[in-house]
């Protein structure tokens, strides 16, 4: 009886590490993005971190007015900051996005570096299906320790708006789409580079998004 008692605990310990998390960070935003003047991204964080727009377009959000991303030339650029870079701190970063078109290539919606960029990187993009009938979101970190990538398992081209979360802790990374998590286990380790935080592009243009956003954020700690 008592190591049927001892199997079962093991049992529940290990059911607790497989099963996502699916919480929200207990740190600090360093930017809070609401999207209301195309002209410039304001930063309600209190961290200063504005975004500069280049052919963005307004339209009707989730809260009041959103982004709207050409896909050719749209970009918004926020200057690279301390307060962006999570370093060994657990990271957030979250973003709302609508479109209705399977892109042929990657969109890029949030990212701070390359794949290539010292000091790592962290980034969410939409990648097409392999038969290009749907389109997934997926989040990717490279760090100090190692690499991941983990995707969702929903179609987000549909052409309403879809909530999608990427979550690195010290042991995992987690992407949320509207509510529906995906874990992998995995040490990133820190992340700090000077590039620029891009929302809809690289930090050259490539990969554009196409369709609009709202209430973007990031959090760390």
């Amino acid at each position: 009886m008592q190591k049927r008692s001892r199997v079962l605990v093991l049992l529940l310990f290990v059911a607790v590490l497989l099963v996502p998390t699916g919480r929200v960070l207990a740190g600090s935003r360093v930017g809070l993005w609401h999207m209301e003047d195309p002209d410039e991204m304001v930063d309600s964080s209190g961290e200063g971190n504005d975004g500069e727009t280049t052919d963005i377009e307004s339209v009707a959000g989730i809260d009041g007015r959103g982004y709207r991303f050409n896909g050719r030339t749209s970009v918004v650029e926020v200057a690279s900051a301390g307060s962006l870079n999570p370093g060994g701190d657990d990271v957030e970063f979250t973003v709302h996005m609508r479109f209705d078109q399977v892109p042929g290539t990657d969109f890029d919606v949030i990212r701070k570096g390359l794949g290539d960029t010292e000091g790592g990187e962290y980034k969410m993009q939409v990648a097409p299906t392999r038969d290009g009938t749907a389109a997934r979101a997926n989040c990717t970190f490279h760090g100090s320790s190692g690499n991941g990538k983990v995707s969702g398992d929903q179609d987000v081209a549909d052409g309403t708006w879809h909530s999608v979360r990427c979550v690195k802790t010290k042991n995992a990374i987690e992407i949320v789409v509207d509510g529906e998590h995906t874990m992998q286990r995995v040490q990133i380790g820190k992340i700090s580079n000077d590039e620029p935080l891009t929302i809809g592009a690289k930090s050259f243009p490539d990969d554009q998004f196409r369709g609009d956003m709202d209430e973007a954020s990031v959090r760390i700690g």
